[in-house]
């Protein structure tokens, strides 16, 4: 047989500031047991014990698995936290969370409820996770504004842990500004600066309203070292937000280190704010230098009488130009992009020397083309349509991924290879008996001969 428990809480009188514009509490008082009188406002407290709604009551030596429990506070609601509300619409019950279901009651009236008990129509249904909050009229006769109000919950636990946890419980008269809300998302610069330095990552601040009225302030937004507090940059900006139109404040920063995003939002005709805080993904991988870098391995095979299709993997400021003064018979350098091309007649060890000169500088590295039976000498590395588009890969598709792998500087260190999955061929084949393509890939020739160009491979 299910053990039936009950617990109550007493919720201390606070003396607050003037400023203040919520009223909270941990500490409490409870008992064992279960009786729907204990919502009322006149209940004998005196043979409960103490307890803390913070944590569960089960982490506090409670044992009440599979059964109810009340919670019971006593508490003065200020007057001028309504008269500092410039909404004076509710008063918002906020219960933290409740291990698994609870009704509360306010001076003996029902005011929410989350979660099934086992006696409900549908049955049990656990909703410990849920924040619970619960709103009344300002102007409702349940407030006793600047006297005891009792708010009572009963709490059924569906198995251990249980009871009220992630408190303080709080009440609170919301004004405009709980209404507005910033959110924080981070964008990249495109094009990216390079080489990589500060502001080389964006971060836009929206700020967003829930009510129709109009509301005009001040959203500034700070980027910050963290473990020093030192603004990096800082931008305001004055805004009017409503229901129907939000604005954005963006910043650049630099995604090479760790920093925090400040937003507030200062409200011009009640001066009450609301921040977010906010900490990027940040890359620890040390940023390119400006000047030239050969980053791929200085060899590459090929067979006898095949061609060459090999990109110099360089990276530094653009533009950049390519050279070499002892480049083999066959064998050509595109200036603008560093692509190898031609086709070795012979097998062997062909070694020579390839420059890469920008504004800032230049490089040279000793690159060997060995051209014999091993041709896979070093790691393939590239894209694959698959993961990206699937079936409905294009060769607009393919091309404009292949843009991305070179603008985006993967290119400069080694991702070479552009792999056509799937979805590119049609459903019957060439009456000689060869797969053909469909209608998304007009010319695979053109496009093989265009990601050539480039120094890709196919």
């Amino acid at each position: 047989m299910k053990q039936i428990l009950s617990v109550l809480v007493l919720f201390c009188t606070i003396s607050l500031p003037s400023f203040a514009q919520d009223v909270s509490v941990e500490n409490a008082k409870f008992r064992i047991g279960d009786d729907v009188s204990w919502a009322g406002v006149n209940v004998d407290e005196s043979a409960w014990r103490d307890i803390t709604n913070t944590n569960t009551w089960t982490s506090q030596g409670i044992k009440c698995e599979n059964g109810y429990g009340w919670y019971r506070y006593h508490v003065t609601i200020p007057k001028r936290l309504l008269e500092q509300s410039d909404l004076k619409e509710t008063v918002d019950f906020n219960m933290g969370k409740i291990d698994d279901a609870d009704e509360v009651y306010l001076n003996g009236r029902l005011i929410g409820k989350t979660g099934r008990f086992p006696a409900d129509p549908k049955g049990y249904e656990s909703r410990w996770s849920v924040l619970r909050v619960y709103s009344v009229k300002a102007n409702s006769d349940l407030i006793r504004w600047d006297a005891d109000n009792v708010l009572a919950v009963r709490v059924y636990n569906g198995g251990d842990p249980g009871g009220m946890f992630q408190g303080p419980v709080s009440v609170r008269v919301p004004n405009t500004i709980d209404n507005l809300s910033i959110s924080i998302k981070e964008t990249s610069l495109s094009p990216a600066p390079s080489p990589v330095r500060e502001g080389n990552s964006n971060v836009i601040c929206t700020l967003n309203s829930k009510i129709a009225a109009t509301k005009s302030g001040v959203l500034s937004v700070q980027v910050q070292d963290p473990e020093t507090g030192k603004v990096l940059a800082e931008k305001t900006q004055k805004v009017s937000v409503n229901t129907r139109k939000s604005r954005s404040v963006s910043l650049p920063y630099d995604n090479h280190r760790m920093v925090r995003i400040i937003a507030t939002f200062t409200e011009s005709k009640t001066g009450l704010s609301t921040t977010t805080q906010y900490i990027p993904k940040y890359i620890l991988t040390p940023a390119a230098p400006a000047e030239p870098r050969f980053n791929t391995t200085p060899l590459y095979g090929v067979r006898p009488g095949s061609p060459v299709h090999f990109r110099f993997g360089v990276s530094g400021e653009k533009p950049m130009r390519f050279s070499s003064d002892d480049l083999p018979e066959g064998l050509a350098l595109n200036p603008d992009n560093g692509a190898l091309s031609g086709k070795l007649d012979k097998p062997g060890s062909y070694t020579f020397t390839v420059k890469a000169r920008n504004a800032k500088g230049e490089q040279t590295q000793r690159f060997t083309v060995r051209c014999g039976s091993k041709i896979a000498l070093t790691p393939p590395m590239g894209w694959n349509s698959w993961n990206c588009w699937g079936l409905s890969v294009t060769q607009d598709k393919v091309v404009s991924s292949a843009k991305a792998l070179i603008e985006k500087g993967l290119a400069d260190y080694g991702y070479c290879y552009m792999n056509i999955d799937d979805g590119w061929e049609a459903p019957k084949r060439n009456a000689d008996g060869t797969i053909a393509v469909n209608e998304k890939f007009p010319s695979m020739k053109e496009l093989g001969d265009w990601l050539h160009s480039e120094g890709l491979k196919p």
